[in-house]
């Protein structure tokens, strides 16, 4: 993650501190669970699987259709790392994580010592981009980032340089010979370079996948005497044998390639033909070739040794020839994905990057924040928030296990180390990252289970689990799903050799008045359950009955539907292409098609008109969805008689999707935060993307539906109360015993330093915190004063807080 900013130690890690340097074999013996670590060798790699003769260096090579990375001693390595492993966070902040760094360790070097042994302790084998240099050589493999681009005067666009300027190749050499020393050289414990991060290979940043969209529009924009607008000329005119075949080509009527007047294509910084998109492709390998081949020499000119690990790619979604340009350049990609969906996560950029380009690949950021920290999150960009330290464990667990079961990974990377700081000027602070709080204390709920994974990894990626770890994976309900009406079917992965699962529901995350079953196969049917939000959780007889071998509770919400309104055929004006049937029977509606051979997908829409229709009395769209390959649903929602016009997607896997959408949730994307009012809705249109020649897909069951509007219950009886901040600045809160109804979606909690009920709904003061009704418990580290402002709470002071639920429709209990 690029942070675009204007621009008491435990007794048991006593031991790391005072040694400074632990091997990480020693470090992982016998940690959890009273089982021995698997062998390993001094740089974490499996001492049972020597591929490669040592080099003093690592290396990567692929076994049996699989990559690994190898160690310097010749054995399959699997890079396991932690990024922004730093003190230099937070050091305006009063309690920040620097700050509290500065408190509790003699010097940087002691806490570079406890640090390195904590990653051992965990599992993690690499210390990831952003870390202090302190931190190297104490038994962990690290990585840098050259940051190439860095003092490149010629840019394209903030982030981009102008790959063409004849200053490029030396600007290059001249940060390579800076930045790589003798000793990095000959450094066996570095595991490789990063090229840069993040670089902004769409236009301005802007990641949407189309041809008009890439840093290539940006090139074209450039002044017309700039070394990147002759480039783009240049290009065209090697394509094309004269200004006529161009024109005929693109349908355009530009006098000539070069010149200053305005009919010259030297002049156009704005081309929307579509059959230019072609040649906007080709240029963006072209950029990319120049860019990867001159950084890639730079490196090894100065350095032969150590892996060059790409630009960690932002990969959603993957632009194909920047991939492929980079391919024979880099010895492994890295891409920094975030994920959206923890339950079942979308992989599919990866998978077009390790398909386009042959290579490795390394994911060097990922993460999960849950709201039991008392962070913000405010963030939106690494997606979902999870109600638990055992949840974000459980995000963990499920992300690794679909990279192990991919042959290209060679490895993962958490973001990050700390939290920091509670009260951050921007978005990217004040979010539950870490693995440690801003105070330095670990997140023990988490670690325990992470380092049970981690010490795995080995035994898992060559299909032999650890039992301890046989823990299902729940499928569905997904988590926070609705449910409207009728039973639910809870299902989840089946596991080898389990002899039958236990699966439990509870009305709150502590499971309190449990509701147990046995069953055989793994899938329960709950017949009829009430109306609210309910927790479900599996675990395999046959495993140890501790809270390891549960999965972590699941919340799913049972609607009771007050109106369901199906579609037909009569309801849809279609406009098929060609590529695309459609049928319609028994009330429901469905279509198929394939790709377009013409393009890059096959968009096939239909659109329902409620000119005649009050959409205020519908809530949510419900629909069925199949196909047999990975596709994409497109929802558009357009205001009646305006331009305003706003749209979802969601990324479908193989197989049947039943998907239920809230009709208003489009209008929540659009840019100007303008929300659409639901009874001026002009038309709402349903189609798919189709990547895949000769996909099929389909779309049934279509119904609009509305909720029972619950009147929200009493506040939770805990507070408003009169509580005092503990040694550390921070307040606990707990209502596991309120049931909420069934609409309830979050909470806002509200603290002040007065006397009385700090908030109201005739004056609504800002809430401190929002978080999401999954949870029920929260730690606070923040107020608001009397002007609104934030402010951390101070030790052993007392504070007014209350908590008031917010249902689906914004309301707010008063």
């Amino acid at each position: 993650m690029r942070i675009r900013s204007r621009l008491v130690v435990a007794a048991a890690l006593v031991a790391w501190v005072a040694l400074g340097f632990v091997s990480f074999g020693a470090g992982l013996a016998g940690l959890v669970g009273g089982k021995a670590a698997p062998a390993l060798d001094e740089y974490g790699g499996d001492n049972a699987l020597p591929i490669a003769n040592a080099s003093g260096y690592f290396q990567t090579r692929q076994v049996n259709g699989a990559w690994w990375m190898v160690t310097p001693a010749g054995h399959a390595f699997y890079s396991l790392g932690v990024d922004a492993i730093s003190t230099t966070q937070g050091i305006s902040i009063t309690n920040g994580y620097a700050n509290a760094v500065r408190q509790q360790y003699a010097s940087t070097d002691a806490w570079a010592a406890t640090a390195a042994g904590r990653l051992q302790q965990w599992g993690f084998n690499t210390i990831g981009a952003w870390s202090n240099a302190e931190l190297e050589h104490r038994g962990v493999a690290h990585t840098r980032i050259l940051h190439l681009v860095a003092g490149m005067p010629t840019r394209v666009n903030w982030v981009f340089p102008d790959v063409f300027d004849p200053a490029w190749p030396g600007h290059l050499q001249a940060r390579v010979n800076a930045l790589i020393s003798d000793a990095d050289v000959n450094d066996p414990w570095l595991l490789g370079w990063y090229l840069d991060n993040e670089l902004w290979w769409y236009q301005d940043g802007a990641f949407v996948d189309q041809p008009n969209n890439t840093v290539v529009e940006n090139y074209i924009a450039q002044p017309i005497t700039s070394t990147a607008k002759l480039a783009w000329v240049s290009y065209l005119e090697s394509r094309y044998p004269s200004i006529a075949a161009l024109n005929a080509a693109w349908g355009t009527q530009y006098r000539a390639f070069r010149g200053d007047t305005p009919d010259t294509l030297q002049v156009t910084s704005q081309i929307t033909t579509a059959a230019a998109d072609a040649d906007k492709m080709g240029f963006l390998k072209l950029v990319a070739d120049k860019f990867f081949s001159a950084s890639a020499a730079a490196v090894r000119a100065r350095d032969a040794h150590h892996l060059i690990l790409g630009v960690r790619f932002l990969p959603q979604p993957a632009l194909k020839p920047v991939v492929e340009a980079a391919a024979p350049y880099v010895d492994v990609l890295t891409a920094n994905l975030y994920n959206k969906d923890f339950a079942n996560p979308d992989l599919s950029a990866i998978d077009d990057m390790a398909t386009w380009s042959g290579k490795p690949i390394l994911i060097t950021e990922f993460t999960a924040r849950a709201v039991d920290s008392g962070m913000p999150n405010g963030f939106t960009a690494p997606g979902k928030v999870v109600p638990s330290q055992e949840a974000r464990a459980d995000a963990y667990r499920i992300f690794l296990d679909q990279l192990l079961n991919r042959p290209y990974i060679v490895g993962a990377h958490w973001y990050s180390y700390a939290d920091d700081p509670p009260l951050g000027a921007r978005l990217e602070q004040s979010n539950n990252w870490g693995l440690v709080n801003n105070l330095d204390q670990p997140y023990t709920a988490l670690l325990d289970r992470v380092a049970l994974y981690n010490r795995n990894v080995y035994a898992t990626r060559q299909g032999q689990p650890d039992p301890r770890l046989s823990v299902p994976s729940p499928i569905a309900p997904t988590f926070g799903a609705p449910i409207f009406g009728g039973p639910v079917q809870l299902t989840w992965s089946a596991v080898a050799g389990a002899g039958g699962y236990t699966v439990q529901l509870a009305r709150n995350p502590g499971f309190f008045a449990v509701q147990s079953y046995i069953t055989a196969a793994p899938v329960y049917t709950v017949a009829a359950p009430a109306a609210g939000r309910w927790y479900w959780r599996v675990r395999v007889n046959s495993s140890q009955s501790d809270a390891l071998a549960y999965t972590s509770p699941w919340p799913f919400y049972v609607y009771q539907v007050a109106e369901s309104r199906p579609l037909t055929a009569a309801d849809w004006p279609w406009q098929p292409t060609a590529a695309v049937a459609i049928t319609a029977s028994g009330g429901s509606l469905s279509f198929s098609g394939k790709r377009d051979p013409n393009s890059n997908f096959a968009s096939i829409s239909g659109t329902l008109s409620s000119a005649a229709n009050d959409w205020r009395n519908y809530d949510y769209l419900a629909l069925d969805v199949t196909s047999n390959a990975p596709a994409q649903l497109v929802i558009n929602l357009s205001q009646r008689d305006s331009d305003n016009s706003f749209a979802w997607f969601a990324t479908l896997q193989r197989g049947d999707n039943p998907l239920v959408e809230r009709i208003a949730a489009a209008t929540e994307r659009d840019v100007a935060n303008r929300k659409l009012e639901l009874d001026k809705l002009g038309a709402l249109s349903i189609g798919t993307r189709l990547p895949a020649a000769g996909q099929q897909s389909s779309i049934s069951n279509v119904r609009l539906l509305r909720v029972q509007r619950d009147s929200l219950y009493q506040t939770p009886v805990v507070i408003p109360q009169s509580i005092t901040a503990d040694a550390s600045g921070t307040v606990s809160l707990d209502w596991r015993d309120y049931l909420p109804v069934t609409t309830t979606v979050a909470y806002n909690i509200y603290a002040s330093d007065g006397q009385s009920r700090p908030g109201n709904t005739n004056t609504p003061p800002l809430p401190t915190l929002t978080i999401d009704a999954a949870a029920q418990q929260s730690r606070v580290r923040v107020y608001r004063d009397a002007g609104g402002t934030l402010k951390p709470m101070q030790p052993n002071q007392r504070y007014v807080l209350h908590i008031a639920p917010v249902d689906v429709w914004g309301q707010q209990q008063p």
